[in-house]
Protein backbone atom coordinates (compact mmCIF):
# COMPACT_ATOMS: atom_id res chain seq x y z
CA UNK A 1 0.00 0.00 0.00
CA UNK A 2 1.01 3.45 -0.58
CA UNK A 3 2.31 5.13 2.47
CA UNK A 4 0.33 8.39 2.95
CA UNK A 5 3.30 10.19 4.45
CA UNK A 6 4.64 9.86 1.33
CA UNK A 7 1.41 11.54 -0.04
CA UNK A 8 1.45 14.02 2.53
CA UNK A 9 5.12 15.24 2.40
CA UNK A 10 4.02 16.56 -1.06
CA UNK A 11 7.34 14.69 -2.81
CA UNK A 12 5.82 14.48 -6.32
CA UNK A 13 8.86 12.68 -7.26
CA UNK A 14 8.76 9.30 -4.62
CA UNK A 15 5.21 8.85 -5.23
CA UNK A 16 6.36 8.84 -9.04
CA UNK A 17 8.70 6.10 -8.69
CA UNK A 18 6.37 4.24 -6.37
CA UNK A 19 3.83 4.20 -9.00
CA UNK A 20 6.19 3.26 -11.82
CA UNK A 21 6.89 0.06 -10.48
CA UNK A 22 3.31 -0.48 -8.95
CA UNK A 23 0.62 1.63 -10.65
CA UNK A 24 -2.07 -0.70 -8.89
CA UNK A 25 -1.17 1.27 -5.67
CA UNK A 26 -3.53 3.99 -6.68
CA UNK A 27 -6.61 1.26 -6.47
CA UNK A 28 -6.18 0.14 -2.99
CA UNK A 29 -8.43 1.38 -0.26
CA UNK A 30 -6.38 2.09 3.40
CA UNK A 31 -7.20 3.97 6.39
CA UNK A 32 -10.09 3.95 8.71
CA UNK A 33 -12.27 5.80 5.32
CA UNK A 34 -11.04 2.99 2.95
CA UNK A 35 -9.92 6.18 0.69
CA UNK A 36 -7.38 5.30 -2.12
CA UNK A 37 -4.82 8.01 -2.67
CA UNK A 38 -6.42 10.44 -5.34
CA UNK A 39 -8.84 11.11 -2.40
CA UNK A 40 -6.08 12.12 -0.12
CA UNK A 41 -4.12 13.89 -2.95
CA UNK A 42 -7.47 16.28 -3.07
CA UNK A 43 -8.10 16.67 0.88
CA UNK A 44 -4.81 18.15 0.68
CA UNK A 45 -5.04 20.59 -2.15
CA UNK A 46 -2.46 18.47 -4.17
CA UNK A 47 -3.08 19.41 -7.74
CA UNK A 48 0.12 17.94 -9.04
CA UNK A 49 -0.53 14.60 -7.25
CA UNK A 50 -4.13 14.86 -8.32
CA UNK A 51 -3.07 15.41 -12.06
CA UNK A 52 0.20 12.34 -11.77
CA UNK A 53 -2.51 10.47 -10.48
CA UNK A 54 -4.99 10.79 -13.31
CA UNK A 55 -2.21 10.65 -15.58
CA UNK A 56 -1.55 7.20 -14.35
CA UNK A 57 -4.90 5.95 -14.27
CA UNK A 58 -7.89 8.04 -15.22
CA UNK A 59 -10.57 5.50 -14.20
CA UNK A 60 -9.76 6.00 -10.92
CA UNK A 61 -12.03 9.09 -10.64
CA UNK A 62 -15.22 6.12 -10.44
CA UNK A 63 -13.89 5.31 -7.12
CA UNK A 64 -15.47 6.31 -3.77
CA UNK A 65 -14.37 6.12 -0.64
CA UNK A 66 -16.25 4.11 2.44
CA UNK A 67 -18.35 7.30 3.09
CA UNK A 68 -19.71 6.68 -0.88
CA UNK A 69 -17.90 9.72 -1.61
CA UNK A 70 -16.01 10.18 -5.19
CA UNK A 71 -13.52 12.32 -5.91
CA UNK A 72 -15.83 15.29 -7.08
CA UNK A 73 -17.31 15.34 -4.10
CA UNK A 74 -13.97 15.92 -2.19
CA UNK A 75 -13.50 18.81 -4.47
CA UNK A 76 -16.62 20.27 -4.38
CA UNK A 77 -17.17 20.33 -0.69
CA UNK A 78 -13.68 21.53 -0.18
CA UNK A 79 -14.43 24.62 -2.61
CA UNK A 80 -11.33 23.49 -4.46
CA UNK A 81 -12.41 24.81 -8.54
CA UNK A 82 -9.35 24.33 -9.78
CA UNK A 83 -9.22 20.43 -8.79
CA UNK A 84 -13.03 19.98 -10.17
CA UNK A 85 -12.63 21.92 -13.45
CA UNK A 86 -9.76 18.92 -13.57
CA UNK A 87 -12.01 15.86 -12.43
CA UNK A 88 -14.65 17.16 -14.29
CA UNK A 89 -12.26 17.04 -17.81
CA UNK A 90 -11.13 13.91 -17.55
CA UNK A 91 -11.69 11.82 -20.48
CA UNK A 92 -13.41 9.15 -18.43
CA UNK A 93 -16.75 7.46 -18.88
CA UNK A 94 -17.98 8.70 -15.13
CA UNK A 95 -20.20 5.84 -13.73
CA UNK A 96 -23.83 6.33 -12.48
CA UNK A 97 -22.68 6.66 -8.47
CA UNK A 98 -20.40 8.85 -9.33
CA UNK A 99 -22.98 11.26 -10.84
CA UNK A 100 -25.40 10.58 -8.27
CA UNK A 101 -23.10 11.51 -5.76
CA UNK A 102 -21.91 14.77 -7.54
CA UNK A 103 -25.73 15.53 -7.56
CA UNK A 104 -25.76 14.68 -3.54
CA UNK A 105 -22.42 16.98 -3.23
CA UNK A 106 -24.31 20.13 -5.26
CA UNK A 107 -28.05 19.58 -3.32
CA UNK A 108 -25.57 19.52 -0.21
CA UNK A 109 -23.57 22.73 -1.25
CA UNK A 110 -27.05 24.67 -2.69
CA UNK A 111 -28.28 24.43 0.95
CA UNK A 112 -25.75 25.18 3.36
CA UNK A 113 -22.23 25.98 1.22
CA UNK A 114 -20.92 29.30 1.24
CA UNK A 115 -22.56 31.66 -2.30
CA UNK A 116 -19.74 30.57 -4.42
CA UNK A 117 -20.62 26.98 -3.49
CA UNK A 118 -24.11 27.42 -4.38
CA UNK A 119 -23.23 29.32 -7.45
CA UNK A 120 -21.34 26.14 -8.70
CA UNK A 121 -23.45 23.55 -7.03
CA UNK A 122 -26.37 25.37 -9.22
CA UNK A 123 -24.81 25.52 -12.35
CA UNK A 124 -23.45 21.97 -12.38
CA UNK A 125 -26.80 20.42 -11.75
CA UNK A 126 -28.32 22.50 -14.43
CA UNK A 127 -25.57 20.99 -16.95
CA UNK A 128 -26.43 17.28 -14.75
CA UNK A 129 -30.74 18.08 -16.18
CA UNK A 130 -30.51 17.73 -19.79
CA UNK A 131 -28.32 14.85 -19.76
CA UNK A 132 -29.82 11.49 -20.62
CA UNK A 133 -28.84 8.16 -20.11
CA UNK A 134 -29.67 6.14 -23.49
CA UNK A 135 -29.51 2.21 -22.81
CA UNK A 136 -28.72 -0.11 -25.51
CA UNK A 137 -32.34 -1.68 -25.16
CA UNK A 138 -33.46 2.14 -26.64
CA UNK A 139 -35.09 2.82 -23.17
CA UNK A 140 -33.84 6.69 -21.92
CA UNK A 141 -34.46 8.15 -18.31
CA UNK A 142 -32.81 11.71 -16.62
CA UNK A 143 -29.74 10.82 -14.47
CA UNK A 144 -31.71 12.89 -11.63
CA UNK A 145 -34.33 10.70 -10.96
Amino acid sequence: MMNYLILRSNDKCTVAVLLSYSPTLLTQHQGPFSRIPLHEALILRNEDLVRLFLKVDCSIINTCDGYGWYPSHYALSMGNWKLLVILLNVQEIVSDGNIKDLVNACVHEKEGGSRISQFVAEQILDQLEGIKVYYPNGFQRSILI
